[in-house]
């Protein structure tokens, strides 16, 4: 693997144990530190994800035209600020500079996430493509098993702002490295050299108009057609941190130690098993592993009615369906970080990768929407996940019908 990719890694690990400190129990800060109701609570959470849903179409936009090292680590030292700016918000119990910092922080990482997936699209092709994403997801799932098994201890001894500044540092680490020791990938030079202006394609300007690249994603049906099949998977999969533990606590009476001690699993999971599952995953087509991770999401859930339903063994449940739900998520997380960049014009990169991770980041938004709706609505277990699943059908039936149009080279994992 190129050694970049392994930098970034690296740096994706440090990265996530510096915002897991503090990131999990940022809700319980606004809840028990600044006595914000649980409803505001949702609502402000609510609001950070969908006011940073249009700066990932933005961030791919600048990601093609400015380059993806630079985007990226100007992000990094964004997000270094945010959360200093936290911290010392936190310090002063300040619960407007708290959100401002925190919705700061949100915006900076989705404008930087299409240049870190187009950076790596760039440094490797076919199966290497797939390696990449999925160390750089094992390094960050590492180091938000760490950060947030860390953090909950430090906060009960240090303080919230205390460890949020702790965080600051390590971000600071991370982004140093990574400023270091990454290099220009091919794009990144061309586009240097177009901005130079001693470099043209066709006679033209390496900068090509904002509007020719949405134009691109206008016309591209087999890339919106995807897109709008992962939105859906969204709306189910993003259950699993909207009903699942609320569901799990109140239905299952799982206390509150044996929730904890199950996300955690879910974590160990991914490090130890997505090498494992991206192995298996090797030469088959990506639309069939979004399926086929979409319905282990299903299966889980359903167990999870049933056992709701009739009282059914429900410790062994909830750790059964923590296995499933895990698998299926490294399942899925091979199309979800791979595809959209096998799908995009080398030059089109970013921008094809921040309207994928815009799109499908309104599905996770959906997915709350549609879950405390369920909940309200229908006491019968059965009734509520079977609910829940429903947009898990057009879903399949999108992904089949774009598997038939792509060709097997650019849907092979």
């Amino acid at each position: 693997m190129d050694r970049n990719l392994r930098a970034l890694s690296l740096g994706a690990a440090v990265r996530a144990l510096g915002t897991s400190l503090f990131g999990p129990f940022l809700a319980l800060y606004l809840h028990n530190v600044l006595s914000l109701s649980f409803a505001l609570v949702g609502v402000l959470l609510f609001l950070f994800g969908a006011v940073s849903i249009p700066f990932s179409v933005a961030g791919g936009l600048l990601t093609d035209r400015r380059g993806r090292r630079s985007v990226f680590l100007w992000t990094l030292v964004g997000e270094v600020a945010a959360v200093g700016g936290m911290g010392w918000s936190m310090s002063n119990g300040a619960l407007l500079g708290v959100v401002a910092a925190a919705l700061a922080g949100s915006i900076v990482t989705s404008l930087g996430n299409p240049a870190n997936s187009a950076y790596i699209a760039d440094l490797a092709e076919g199966h290497d493509r797939t390696q990449g994403f999925m160390w750089q997801r094992v390094g960050h799932n590492a180091g938000f098993a760490a950060g947030t098994a860390v953090g909950g201890l430090l906060i009960a001894a240090l303080g919230f702002a205390r460890v949020v500044y702790l965080g600051m540092l390590v971000l600071l680490v991370s982004t140093s490295y990574l400023a270091l020791v990454l290099a220009p990938s091919p794009k990144d030079q061309s586009i240097q050299q177009g901005l130079r202006g001693d470099a043209t394609v066709g006679g033209a300007p390496r900068r090509p108009p904002l509007r020719t690249s949405l134009r691109a994603i206008a016309k591209d049906r087999k890339f919106l057609e995807f897109t709008i099949g992962m939105t859906l998977i969204a709306v189910v999969t993003g259950q699993w941190n909207v009903v699942f533990p609320l569901f799990v606590n109140s239905v299952l009476h799982i206390p509150y130690g044996w929730l904890g001690l199950g996300l955690s699993l879910n974590g160990i999971l991914v490090v130890v098993a997505q090498p494992w599952t991206t192995r298996i995953a090797r030469g088959h087509r990506h639309t069939l592993l979004a399926n086929v991770g979409l319905l282990l999401y299903v299966a889980g859930f359903l167990l999870l009615a049933v056992a709701g339903a009739f009282v059914l063994f429900p410790l062994e449940v909830f750790f059964g369906v923590v296995f499933l739900l895990t698998m299926g998520e490294n399942t899925e997380a091979i199309p979800y970080s791979t595809l959209p960049s096998n799908l995009a014009p080398m030059s089109e990169r970013g921008a094809y990768n921040g309207a994928f991770v815009a799109l499908t980041g309104f599905g996770y938004l959906l997915a709350t929407l549609w879950g405390t709706a369920g909940l309200s609505l229908f006491s019968d277990p059965i009734v509520l996940w079977t609910v829940l699943m429903l947009p898990a059908l057009p879903a399949l039936a999108l992904l089949v019908r774009v598997g038939r149009r792509i060709s097997p080279t650019t849907d092979r994992a």
